[in-house]
């Protein structure tokens, strides 16, 4: 056990301190269940012990200095006796007892004063406390309306991603088939390249063809042409060769016409004429 007269301070700090926690925690266990409630929100719930901690300190520090200057006048009657005694009786007489009573009194209102002030911390503690349940409930509310908001942008979010997939599934579906398609059109390019160059190969040769035909037709024209300028000269030389013909036969007949008038010859030597016009026609239709 302290002795009160020596730890004043102490005793008075120990009988105060159940006092603030009980009038802190007076509803603690509606409390406690609101803050299990919230358990989930953990780091606001560190955040609010540490703030109620901080105040219930700083309360408990502003009621020790109040303790510490009201020790003097916060006093049981054997320290009052003893207080009388060792301030006011030495070296006095006991006529002065009213002046004691009176010293008494202003300690006793200097004491319900301080217990007043007591009681007001205390109901300001418990308001302050008060304030401070609501503002965590509050703010727990606001962090559950926040929390459904998120919910809900979670589930919007997971539902467009859902879309999304989706239509990613269809745009490589449709990159698939694209790419199958370029594939077929890559392979009938390269099928109409090479008929192309079996084209370009034929109407080489085609072309090869033409210039021979070409040549050859040249080559009949000049032919032609010689042939025609034969057949000219084959026609003068014919003409030339009737025009002799006729000149000759011409003569034959005016040969003949002054046989007539000639005498007759033996009829050995006209055999011999006779041949000689004979082999005379055959030279000549043999050399036209």
């Amino acid at each position: 056990m302290l002795d009160y007269k020596k730890n004043r301070t102490k005793v008075n700090l120990l009988m105060l301190f159940p006092l603030v926690i009980n009038s802190a925690f007076a509803t603690s266990n509606e409390f406690i269940e609101s803050l299990s409630y919230y358990f989930q929100s953990y780091w606001i719930l560190i955040i609010a012990t540490f703030f109620l901690i901080g105040v219930l300190i700083s309360k408990i520090l502003q009621n020790i200095n109040l303790k510490s200057r009201s020790d003097n006048y916060d006093l049981t009657d054997s320290e009052a006796e003893d207080y009388v005694t060792d301030s006011h009786l030495m070296g006095h007489d006991f006529d002065d007892l009213s002046k004691l009573s009176e010293d008494l009194d202003t300690l006793e209102k200097l004491h319900r004063e301080k217990i007043d002030q007591i009681e007001g911390v205390k109901k300001d503690n418990l308001t302050k406390i008060k304030e401070l349940k609501n503002k965590i409930n509050s703010n727990f509310n606001h962090i559950r309306s926040i929390e459904s908001s998120n919910t809900k942008d979670r589930n919007q979010i997971t539902q467009r991603n859902k879309v999304s997939e989706k239509e990613a599934k269809s745009i490589r579906i449709r990159e698939i088939q694209n790419q199958k398609q370029r594939d077929l059109i890559l392979e009938r390019n390269e099928l109409n390249e090479k008929k192309l160059i079996e084209l370009k190969r034929k109407e080489e040769l085609n072309q090869e063809n033409f210039n021979r035909v070409e040549e050859h037709n040249r080559v009949i024209d000049e032919k032609t042409k010689e042939i025609d300028s034969l057949t000219k000269e084959l026609k003068k030389s014919n003409r030339l060769a009737k025009e002799a013909i006729n000149v000759k036969k011409a003569k034959i007949n005016n040969k003949d016409i002054s046989k007539k008038n000639i005498v007759k010859k033996p009829e050995h030597k006209n055999q011999n004429i006779k041949r000689k016009n004979k082999t005379s026609t055959k030279k000549k239709k043999n050399n036209p």
